[in-house]
């Protein structure tokens, strides 16, 4: 993940992203429906803009995996 890219989008546009960033957000006190971009509104919250970004993009990176569902068809062989 580029720190750049998501520190300029706005905090929704980031959780819709990567929706692990809704937790880390929660904790930071910083509302997912305000219309600032995380970097506005991290510094609004008295959080460091960087910090924020790297707590993220390690729950991003370190996110249980959900597979796909695998569906399993039986035949019948006659």
């Amino acid at each position: 993940m580029r720190n750049g890219s998501n520190e300029l989008n706005t905090v929704d546009r980031v959780i819709q992203k990567l929706p692990v960033a809704r937790e880390i957000l929660r904790e930071a006190r910083i509302d997912s429906t305000n219309r600032l971009n995380l970097r506005q509104a991290a510094l609004a919250a008295s959080v460091e803009p960087d910090e924020l970004l790297a707590k993220i993009e390690r729950r991003a990176r370190y996110a249980p995996r959900i597979a796909p569902k695998v569906v399993v068809e039986e035949f019948e062989y006659v």
